[in-house]
């Protein structure tokens, strides 16, 4: 396995929507490395931007872990919303924003999906091919693909549990869709899903 003791991947998977946007660097591992690449990700489900348009770029903060939690933390208020009109007006607002939200990470979801269907190896063959251990090509492809289909995987499931949280569905995500891994990394996987979908959800 190529994971820290903290639970991230060292495995970075550039994933590509289509040859008109920027490649997004994906790992998984805790919501310090996953939250940028979820944002990006469904960044690059929006219409292209000009480079005058693009805001400009910030120093990320030492601590993404600890930002992260602050965000959360901010998030968690009260206060005074003014007259009822307004609050009508929020409320619209809202409901056009979430809207905007549930199709932005439908159509992500959608392209994680037809990514997968793209890899024609079973999953009977990987674990063959990685219980074997002979130092040949396929098996080194298969480490290879296993990884990809793993972090793919990863985050398919996540925008699955988004939609489920953002249209009040009962959901059944499974982490397991096509990949070679033992209880403990699908334990680990499943966590760190869960971990992403709140942080962003308060976020």
């Amino acid at each position: 396995d190529n994971i820290e003791p903290d639970g991230s991947s060292n495995d970075v998977f550039e994933f590509k929507i289509s040859n008109d946007h920027p490649a997004v660097e994906l790992r998984t591992g805790p919501k310090s490395y996953t939250f940028g690449c979820l944002t990006r990700l469904l960044e690059s489900m929006k219409p292209q931007v000009t480079d005058a348009d693009k805001p400009k770029d910030r120093k990320p903060p030492e601590d993404m872990e600890d930002f992260l939690d602050e965000c959360e933390k901010d998030t968690d208020f009260e206060g005074d919303w003014g007259s009822e009109d307004d609050e009508e007006e929020r409320d619209d607002n809202d409901d056009d924003e979430l809207n905007d939200q549930i199709q932005t990470i439908s159509l992500l979801k959608n392209t994680l999906s037809h990514s997968l269907e793209q890899y024609t190896v079973t999953k009977e063959d990987l674990r063959a091919s990685l219980a074997s251990e002979e130092m040949t090509p396929k098996y080194f492809a298969h480490i290879i693909m296993n990884s990809e289909i793993r972090t793919i995987s990863f985050y398919l499931a996540t925008c699955d549990l988004l939609l489920g949280r953002l249209e009040k569905k009962m959901t059944n995500t499974q982490i397991d869709l096509g990949f070679v891994c033992d209880d403990a990394d699908k334990t680990r996987l499943r966590q760190q899903q869960q971990d992403l979908t709140e942080t962003f959800l308060k976020i």
